[in-house]
């Protein structure tokens, strides 16, 4: 997810079905086919 909001949905509606959230892990990744040398663009951008 890359929008704040769309986060705060998620921790309300855990925190509605279980009552709290203890931990949450942002484990997500990116993958581009394009070399990265040399470049800026928005695939590496995302990844920053």
């Amino acid at each position: 997810m890359t929008k704040e909001e769309d986060w705060a949905r998620v921790v309300a509606a855990v925190v509605d079905r279980y009552g709290r959230l203890d931990i949450l892990v942002n484990n997500a990744g990116i993958i581009a086919y394009e070399p990265i040398e040399g470049s800026y663009s928005p695939s590496v951008s995302g990844v920053m």
